[in-house]
């Protein structure tokens, strides 16, 4: 009797726990979850776990064979870890959320209210720039990028294509640009291109433009020869793009990314399918048959203005932004 009893207390206090631990447990978020799923999945695959579990079935039921057991157990559960790998599970009303991620980025140019519906650019987010070649597309995202320096944000620009004396073309014709600080891909040929990129981004910035993806992805490669591939170096990039947007840096801050990105010659977007699915929005610059320049969004989860907005790169130290046309007008 006393062995059931302290049988039953045993099976109560186990019970006790586990609720207390359930409890805290609905309080984590997905990357907690998946951190304690992963941890469950290793200890049932671990030899001496996965032996006790095997030894305890077959003695229970008298069916099978333990070896059996131990191979099933080990391929069952790293086949679900598999099938749950970036499957989100945390319900909506379980996240907390902080309330200055609500609250946009304003350049003070009528383009903010372009790239969202509350009018600026939000934290944490990803644009992908793309147009035809020579419509400005480096030369607007500069001058947003300024201006939001200007609007007291900590801004970065890392460049792939130019080199100081490029830049220089650009700061003579808009002063203003002389004032970002700038990362030149082309500076860094014998280093480690990857861990020169991921070292400045850990100091935590609002807003950093990448010009191009393509030609950063191709500095990762080239200081990476023999076993770095572009597919391989466009992953570590997004990858680093996602750990920036949840503010796991230095300052904490959840940093947007402005994406220059290059068109394929039969006018397609280049980029895998991850790409353009971690794009918060993607926005073209196309000229109109009259020679005009145009700017518009044709995707934006943070919805916006999505007119056809016209602008013009004669004014010095600042885009001229213009009126809007109907779609199809042009």
């Amino acid at each position: 009797m006393s062995n059931s009893l302290s049988t039953t207390e045993t099976i109560g206090n186990t019970v006790q726990k586990a609720k207390s631990a359930q409890f805290e447990f609905e309080k984590y978020n997905q990357s907690q979850v998946d951190e304690v799923v992963t941890a469950v999945a290793w200890s049932i695959c671990n030899p001496a776990n996965n032996k006790l579990i095997s030894d305890l079935a077959v003695s229970t039921t008298g069916l099978g064979k333990v070896d059996d057991k131990i191979l099933k157990n080990k391929r069952k559960t790293l086949g679900l870890l598999r099938d749950l790998k970036n499957v989100k599970t945390v319900k909506m009303e379980n996240l907390v959320f902080d309330s200055s991620l609500f609250r946009p980025m304003k350049s003070g140019r009528v383009v903010d209210s372009h790239f969202s519906s509350e009018g600026g650019l939000m934290k944490g987010t990803n644009y992908a720039i793309v147009g035809d070649p020579g419509i400005g597309k480096t030369t607007v995202m500069l001058d947003m990028l300024a201006d939001l320096q200007n609007k007291g944000k900590k801004v970065l620009f890392i460049s792939g294509e130019m080199n100081q004396i490029d830049m220089y073309g650009y700061v003579k014709r808009y002063p203003k640009f002389g004032e970002l600080p700038i990362l030149f891909m082309g500076d860094h040929t014998e280093d480690n291109n990857l861990e020169v990129i991921e070292n400045i981004l850990s100091e935590g910035w609002d807003v950093v433009l990448i010009d191009s993806m393509a030609e950063v992805q191709n500095a990762v490669v080239d200081t990476h020869k023999g076993w770095m591939s572009s597919k391989k170096a466009e992953t570590e990039l997004l990858n680093l793009f996602e750990k920036h947007n949840l503010g796991q840096n230095d300052s904490n801050t959840n940093t947007s990314f402005l994406v220059i990105q290059q068109v394929t010659k039969g006018g397609e977007f280049a980029g895998s399918n991850r790409f353009k699915h971690m794009m918060t929005g993607m926005a073209h610059m196309e000229w109109t048959k009259e020679g005009d320049r145009t700017f518009f969004f044709s995707k934006n989860r943070r919805g916006g203005d999505m007119s056809v907005r016209m602008f013009s790169l004669q004014n010095r130290n600042r885009i001229g932004w213009l009126g809007t046309v109907a779609v199809g007008q042009e």
